[in-house]
């Protein structure tokens, strides 16, 4: 996600927002990075979709779109991750949320919404 930011400039995301919003007004432009645990954090992902997707939806899209190195005793969850100037906040959000609410709750200041997949050891795995 922020070598997203560094390789690509602030007029170029806006302007890749600009034109997702004129092209499709019901879908929301995404940059998705992973959690070391789950892949390489290097590695950036844009994504397009509608606005009326929860976040669980956008959830199970993942796990079955991605390559993640994910093991029986781990969980992924869902970070929004916040660009406004130099301050950057990740938060996590109910899983009933739609896109469109987060996006207008957590988008950044360039448009976009970065998305953050963290896997966590549960259930008594070591």
């Amino acid at each position: 996600m922020d070598v997203f930011r560094r390789t690509v400039t602030p007029e170029a995301r806006k302007a890749e927002v600009l034109q997702v919003a004129t092209r499709s007004p019901h879908r929301v432009a995404m940059v998705l990075a992973l959690d070391k645990s789950l892949g390489d954090p290097k590695v950036f992902h844009k994504f397009v979709m509608q606005d009326s997707t929860t976040v669980a939806a956008l959830l199970t899209t993942m796990r079955k779109r991605l390559v993640m190195k994910l093991t029986d005793g781990q969980s992924v969850f869902v970070f929004f991750r916040k660009h406004v100037g130099k301050t950057v906040t990740d938060t996590l959000v109910p899983l009933t949320w739609t896109l469109d609410a987060a996006r207008a709750a957590h988008a950044s200041d360039d448009g976009i919404l970065y998305v953050f997949l963290c896997g966590e050891n549960t259930f008594g795995a070591t």
